[in-house]
C-alpha cells in the first residue's frame, strides 16, 4: 500500500504542476489576445487588475517568469508593457542574462525569448539545454529581423522540439482576416487547445510580418518524444513567400500556414523509479502583436 500511496502522491504533484504550467501559458496568451473578437475593441482589464491586486496579498508563491536578455531582444518599452500585464496576472516577472547570472534560478516556470537578433554562446546553449531536459518551459518568438539561419545555437534549441522558422513571410489574401486589406497585418485563426481555452471564445490576436512554423516529419518527432498543436494559423488562402538573399520569392506557397505552435516534449529519465518529465514550448513566428 505504501508504494501505491507514493505513486498517488507523485501523480497528484505532477497533475498539479502540469495544470500550473498550462495556466502560465494561458495567462501569457491572454495578455497577447487583448481584443474582443465581436467588437474589435481593446479589452479593459482594469477590473481584473484590481481583483488580482487583492489576491496578490494572499498568494504565498507566485509562478516565476523570466524574459531572457543579452541577445538584442525586443525593446525595453515592449518588455515594460508585458511585465506589467503579467504582474497584474499574479506572476513574479524578472529579466535573465545567462552569462551574468549564476544559471537559471530554481523553480523557474517559464523563460520568454522575444526576437533575439544575436545567437547564444555555447555556454548559454548548455544552460538552456539542461533546463529543458529538466522539464523547463519556453516561449520563443521570432520576427523578420532575426536571421534564424545564422543563429545556429538558437536553432539547436528549436531542434530539440523538432521546430524551425525558415526565412520568409506569411501574407493573408482573405480580406476578412486582414486589417485594412493589408496582407501582412493578419487576424489569424485561433485553434482550441488547453493553453488557449480561456481566450478561445471571446478574444483574438492581431499580428504583422509573421513567419511560418515548420515541424519535422512524424518519424523524427516520434524519436524526439514530441507532440504538437498549431494554435495560430493563417487561412488556407494565405501565401507563404520564401526569402532569399535576392529578396522574396514571388511565386509563394498557398495554403493554411501555422504561425504559432504549442509543443510538448517528454524527457524519459534514466532512473527507472523516476517519472518522465515534460518540457513545453510555444513557438511564434512573430514577436509583435498589434
Amino acid at each position: 500500500m505504501s508504494g501505491h500511496s507514493k505513486w498517488n502522491n507523485i501523480k497528484n504533484k505532477k497533475e498539479k504542476s502540469d495544470a500550473q504550467r498550462a495556466k502560465i501559458f494561458t495567462k501569457l496568451l491572454d495578455y497577447f489576445f487583448s481584443y474582443d473578437n465581436t467588437t474589435w475593441e481593446q479589452i479593459d482589464t482594469t477590473e481584473n487588475t484590481l481583483t488580482n491586486s487583492i489576491l496578490n496579498l494572499t498568494i504565498v508563491e507566485k509562478p516565476k517568469v523570466y524574459f531572457l536578455t543579452g541577445h538584442e531582444e525586443v525593446s525595453e518599452e515592449y518588455l515594460v508593457g508585458a511585465t506589467v500585464n503579467l504582474q497584474n496576472s499574479l506572476f513574479e516577472v524578472n529579466t535573465l542574462n545567462l552569462l551574468t547570472s549564476n544559471g537559471i534560478p530554481e523553480k523557474t516556470d517559464l523563460i520568454i525569448v522575444l526576437s533575439p537578433k544575436k545567437d547564444l554562446y555555447e555556454q548559454e546553449y548548455t544552460i538552456l539545454e539542461s533546463y529543458i531536459n529538466n522539464g523547463g518551459n519556453l516561449l520563443y518568438a521570432s520576427d523578420l529581423k532575426v536571421q534564424q539561419e545564422a543563429n545556429t545555437n538558437w536553432q539547436r534549441i528549436l531542434d530539440l522540439y523538432g521546430a524551425s522558422i525558415p526565412a520568409g513571410m506569411v501574407l493573408e489574401s482573405d480580406k476578412t482576416r486582414t486589417i485594412q486589406d493589408t496582407p501582412y497585418a493578419i487576424i489569424p485563426i485561433l485553434k482550441s487547445s488547453d493553453v488557449t481555452s480561456s481566450v478561445y471564445a471571446d478574444k483574438t490576436v492581431l499580428v504583422e510580418y509573421a513567419q511560418k512554423i515548420v515541424m519535422k516529419d512524424e518519424a523524427t518527432l516520434k524519436s524526439l518524444n514530441v507532440e504538437y498543436t498549431n494554435i495560430l494559423n493563417a487561412t488556407e488562402k494565405s501565401i507563404y513567400q520564401k526569402f532569399t538573399p535576392e529578396g522574396f520569392v514571388q511565386d509563394g506557397e498557398m495554403g493554411e500556414q501555422p504561425i504559432g505552435t504549442y509543443i510538448t516534449k517528454t524527457i524519459n529519465s534514466q532512473d527507472p523509479n523516476s517519472e518522465p518529465k515534460q518540457s513545453k514550448l510555444i513557438v511564434l513566428g512573430t514577436a509583435y502583436f498589434l
